[in-house]
Formats: C-alpha cells, sequence, structure tokens
C-alpha cells in the first residue's frame, strides 16, 4: 500500500473519531456552508475556500498554516485510546438529582431503591458470530 494513502486512511479514521458530528455528506455540506459564512461575515479569508456543493477545496495561501501542520501530524498518527469508566450509583442509598449545573440549583432527592435492578449490560468481547454475516449493498 502506498505510503500517502496509507497516512490518509489514518487520518480519515482519525477524523471520524474525533467529528461525530459529520457523518452524512449533508452534514459535511452543512459544516462547509457556516465556514463559509464565518469567512464572509468576519471579512476575512479562510485557509482554504471550499465549495460546498461539490466539496472541492483549495488553499488561498501557498503557506502552510503552522496549525494546518500540527493537525495534519495528529492526524497521520494513532489517536490515543481512552478509557472511559463510569461509576455506577448505589440504588439502595439515598440520591438527588440537581435542576441545573450551578452550586445552587434545587436538589430533589430520591429515595433509596429496594426493588432488585438486571445487572448493568457490558458487550462480551469473546463472543464468536453464530451465523454467516451478509452485507447488503444498496
Amino acid at each position: 500500500m502506498d505510503i500517502a494513502l496509507k497516512q490518509a486512511r489514518q487520518a480519515i479514521f482519525n477524523l471520524r473519531q474525533i467529528s461525530l458530528s459529520f457523518t452524512t455528506l449533508q452534514s459535511v455540506k452543512h459544516g462547509i456552508a457556516i465556514y463559509n459564512d464565518a469567512c464572509y461575515c468576519n471579512k476575512t479569508q479562510g485557509t482554504y475556500e471550499i465549495d460546498a456543493e461539490t466539496l472541492q477545496f483549495k488553499r488561498t495561501d501557498p503557506l502552510e498554516d503552522p496549525s494546518i501542520a500540527k493537525a495534519r501530524q495528529i492526524l497521520s498518527n494513532h489517536l490515543p485510546y481512552q478509557l472511559q469508566t463510569a461509576k455506577i450509583a448505589n440504588p439502595q442509598q439515598s440520591m438527588s438529582v440537581a435542576l441545573g449545573e450551578g452550586t445552587t440549583a434545587v436538589r430533589i432527592p430520591i429515595s433509596p431503591i429496594f426493588t432488585p435492578l438486571a445487572e448493568r449490560q457490558v458487550h462480551p468481547f469473546n463472543r464468536q458470530p453464530t451465523e454467516q454475516i451478509r452485507a447488503l449493498l444498496i
């Protein structure tokens, strides 16, 4: 595999991981329209001219912006995995819910729950497919 293609593949994968808002063609076009509108409203020229319909883009300045060089470097390497942890509340202790984010937010108490609750579900990492996998091409 060509090195440039391998780096582009990693960059595309990384972009998908960090930009979950732009998962459809329409959302990408909307993001481009916002970018173009911000450049117009601020009477500035962005680093790229992007056509929201064709998605064609070209640099406006032949010298590379340092932030773009840094972004290119970040996107061409593997992103570090971030372990996600969540603390599970003990349902048999008193709890409360805050109606807002501030320290003065109203808090509503919740009584302990003594009804047996289902165990927390986790994805089985060692699960093997039981049937053949079929892909439908549309």
